[in-house]
């Protein structure tokens, strides 16, 4: 299997027939097919409230793929099909350490927390909590 032309961008054709450049392209590969069979297992699985930077997918199926480098503020969250490109922003590189995320966030309200009580409802005007 001989690599794609976007894969050799920026490698001197001398560089191209050496060993390591060689391993580099097999576990590239290695790692397209374990993102496959991933995708393939959590297909069903969804972030909500997360959108990826690339192709825009929102919510991001399956696993979520988030820069451990970029800023806080400003990371980069990507879905598995995007997670092998060679996306970049002004604060993301493709050189960036990419984390698998396989469990959805929980970024539910705490106020809007259903309680261990069976007659709660947060919707009843009448109600007002005692432990405020």
């Amino acid at each position: 299997m001989h690599p794609r032309p976007n894969e050799e961008e920026g490698v001197p054709e001398e560089l191209r027939h050496l060993p390591e450049y060689q391993e580099l392209l097999e576990l590239k590969r290695l790692k397209k097919r374990r993102l496959r069979e991933i995708r393939e297992e959590g297909s069903t699985m969804q972030h909500p409230g997360y959108k990826c930077d690339a192709c825009g997918v929102e919510p991001i199926q399956g696993t979520r793929w988030h820069c451990a480098d970029c800023p806080a503020d400003n990371a980069v969250d990507l879905c598995s099909s995007c997670s092998d490109c060679l996306f970049q922003t002004a604060s993301h590189s493709a050189e960036h350490r990419l984390e698998p995320v396989s469990q959805p966030d929980s970024f539910l309200d705490r106020d809007y927390r259903l309680p261990h009580a069976a007659g709660y409802n947060y919707l009843d005007p009448n109600y007002y909590p005692a432990n405020r």
